[in-house]
Formats: C-alpha cells, structure tokens, sequence
C-alpha cells in the first residue's frame, strides 16, 4: 500500500516580489527560490522551509497560494492553482507538477499562510478540504470520474488502483467486508437483496484517503433509497445508531421513506462512530 497523500500550500513569489506562478503553470514545476542556497547563508526561517520542501512526495497535492495583505489584512489568500506532484527529485529544487486546475480567483479567509510553504495537511482541516475542493468537490463527484481519477492516480500501484475501483464501485473486499459486518443484510431495513444494497462510503469518498477509502468501518450496506439520503446529506446517524434527520426534509417525504423514528439494526463500532461524526459534521444539512 502506498503512503497517504498529503495537502501542501505553497507561495509563488520570492522575496515578496517576482510572482513566477506564470512560469511555474507554463513549465509544471514549483520550488523555493532559495531551495538551492547554501544553507549556512539563510535566515533559520528560510532552513525550516527547505527541510519542509523536501518532505513534498510524488502523489501529493500542492496549491499555489497569494497572500492578500495591506492595512486590514486578515489572513485572506487566493488559491490561483491546484495540482499534483509527479516527481520530487528536486533537480535545482524543482518539484514537477500536474496542474489540475488554474488560473483560479477562489478567496479562503483567515487561513495566516503567508509563508512561502504550510503542511503538510490532511482534508480533516475545514480551510484545506476547502481549497482541494477546487479539484475534487464530493457533493459534484461521480463514479465515472472518480474511477478515471483512480486509473491516473500518481504514486499508486496497480493493486491498490484496482482496490480502490472496486471500493468506490462498492464491490470487492471493500463492499464484502461492509456487508459482512452487518451480516450480509442492509444496515437500516435488514433487506437481504444483495442487488439492491449499496456498500455507502460514510466519510465522503473525494475527503477520504486511500486508506479510509478501503477501510470497512468507513462504510454502510444501505438500501438504494436509503444509501440516497445517506450520501446527499438529508440523514445520517448518531453514535447509538439513531437516524438523525435534516430539518429540509418534509413530514412527508419522512413517511415516504419510512425513516422516522429508524435506527441502524446495531450499536456502530467505534471506529465507525469517527466517519459518523464526520459525516454529521460535514456532510448532514442540519
């Protein structure tokens, strides 16, 4: 299994001048200007940037940022591009990328990036799942783009391209091992129609990792209705199990579904309790 992407948001000025993210667009690369210096000739500053560079890993996702200052800053930046690293051997301190997305305008407040590299980070920060969005937003993700996604997925092996289709397809060990945990029935209605029961990805698929993508516990055999409502928010379920329903759903699409008063058929395990929480937080419209 291949090590977990991470999330990196990076400056394309050097010294606060000389914006280069036009070079780095037309040439797919970034890297630090001073990346190449004699370390004894920087600012402890400038040091600890480097060593962060060096960190950045083929697979990796990298954001170029501009900081938005004067009189009232407040941490504001703009996120012009969005892409994903395919080498990181650093030649004259070069990290070749495949821009995914450019030429963005999208405003993150309140963020304090102003240096020149932050992370690494994961989706499970609000600001970070919030620019990485820009490339994969989970509420327009489909299966046909996703499964492209995968087959093109940098840093990846074929073994792990092919779990990961069957995972987002719901089949394979993924969707196995989620029915298999609820004892080969849906979760909800205790339906044994195999044909009509969707493995569902609690945690969003586009804010997961590979990792939590292939993880049983991140997952519910769900009725297609059911798995339906699930995905698009309108209900999800507490840490004992209860269906929690959206204030956007009417009395009567709720007794359409039969879901008042319904609950999962067993206390969910407390690893699936996190991806709940999550799917509650992020996910569920209140």
């Amino acid at each position: 299994m291949t090590s977990l992407a991470s999330y990196w948001i990076v400056g394309a000025a050097q010294g606060g001048t000389n914006h280069h993210y036009g070079e780095f667009i037309r040439e797919g690369f970034w890297k630090l200007f001073w990346a190449d210096n004699d370390s004894r000739n920087l600012s402890a500053s400038a040091r600890s940037q480097v060593n962060l560079s060096k960190r950045i890993k083929p697979g990796d996702y990298i954001a170029i940022k501009k900081k938005l200052g004067g009189a009232n800053d407040r941490g504001e930046v703009i996120i012009r591009a969005v892409g994903q690293v395919e080498k990181a051997g650093r030649q004259k301190g070069k990290i070749q990328v495949k821009w995914l997305a450019t030429d963005l305008n999208k405003l993150i407040a309140g963020t304090g990036w102003g240096s020149s590299i932050h992370g690494p980070f994961t989706l499970e920060e609000k600001n970070v799942r919030e620019v990485f969005s820009l490339i994969c937003p989970h509420r327009k993700s489909n299966i046909t783009n996703d499964v492209i996604a995968i087959a093109e997925g940098i840093g990846v092996d074929k073994t792990t391209k092919q779990a990961l289709v069957n995972a987002r397809l719901g089949q394979g060990a993924f969707g196995d091992d989620v029915l298999n945990r609820w004892d080969n029935r849906c979760a909800v209605t205790g339906s044994r129609v195999r044909q009509a029961i969707n493995a569902s990805h609690i945690k969003p698929w586009c804010d997961s990792s590979n990792s939590e993508r292939l993880d049983p516990f991140n997952g519910l055999p769900l009725v297609a209705s059911i798995h339906a409502l699930f995905d698009a928010g309108y209900i999800s379920f507490d840490d004992t199990g209860s269906i929690v329903v959206s204030s956007e759903l009417s009395a009567v699409e709720r007794t359409i579904y039969g879901i008042t008063g319904g609950r999962l058929r067993k206390t969910p395990a407390k690893k699936t309790c996190q991806y709940l929480r999550y799917h509650r937080n992020t996910v569920f419209r209140r």
